[in-house]
């Protein structure tokens, strides 16, 4: 056996013992910010943040920006945990109050279902958040690439958010993207070579044959990926503090 094998198969169980550890982490996060959003209703401070499922959302959206910045991914053992949480709080609190939360699956605000500090807003509405959030990060998936990541955090956004808030929490996101990209683009490669490239790929679209596709350097120019974990981020500190209410 060579010493990189040796190596390798010696490294096994620490990477499967740090694995474990961020899967238990990932477990912990949601019933720490439920704690600690019982403690805030203490605290005279409005805003969807200080709720559990506020708590829950900033707090995997924050690991998320990092890790999609620093490693351009964001973990299963941070979206499942968060997305399990998410459905099992809204379903305790909708068999707990019934009788609240009855638009579960209308484009409306959500309503608060059970007890302020929970953040509930009944399984209806977290569901059909979540189903919405996930097809519509899905379809974008499928079209243009990306990372799987970013469709298990939208369906975790729509989980914590309701189905309204979760799609200004995408909008917000997408716009915030676009607006980052096209000026970072523009000050790092200059206008010209960017608006170049936008201007030959659409009209290669609309006019195939009478124009000429951008080339291999503005092709990689404009479909080089970037890491959407800040912007979801943006968009749930934006739907959270109730802006688009």
């Amino acid at each position: 056996m060579s010493s990189e094998t040796a190596n390798a198969a010696n490294d096994l169980p620490e990477r499967s013992n740090r694995l474990a550890t961020l899967w238990r982490i990932g477990w912990l996060l949601p019933a720490v910010a439920l704690a600690v959003a019982a403690t805030l209703t203490l605290v005279p401070l409005q805003g969807g943040w200080k709720t559990g499922g506020g708590l829950m959302l900033l707090i995997a959206v924050a690991i998320a920006a990092f890790t999609d910045i620093r490693q351009r991914r964001i973990y299963n053992w941070l979206t499942y945990p968060l997305f399990l949480w998410a459905l099992g709080l809204n379903l305790v609190a909708s068999i707990g109050w019934p009788q609240e939360g009855t638009a579960a699956f209308a484009f409306t605000e959500a309503i608060p279902v059970g007890p302020a500090a929970l953040g509930a807003i009944g399984i209806g509405q977290s569901l059909s958040g979540a189903a919405t959030c996930f097809t519509i990060l899905l379809v974008a998936y499928l079209l243009s690439g990306g990372g799987a990541g970013d469709v298990k955090i939208a369906a975790c956004i729509g989980a914590c958010l309701g189905m309204r808030a979760g799609l200004f929490a995408l909008i917000t996101c997408y716009l915030a993207a676009a607006a980052v990209c096209v000026v970072w683009s523009m000050w790092k490669h200059g206008p010209v070579k960017i608006g170049v490239g936008f201007a030959r790929k659409a009209a290669a679209i609309l006019i195939p044959g009478f124009v000429a596709p951008p080339d291999q350097d503005q092709t990689l120019l404009l479909e080089k990926p970037v890491p959407l974990g800040p912007f979801f981020a943006l968009g749930s500190i934006v739907a959270l503090s109730g802006v688009i209410s």
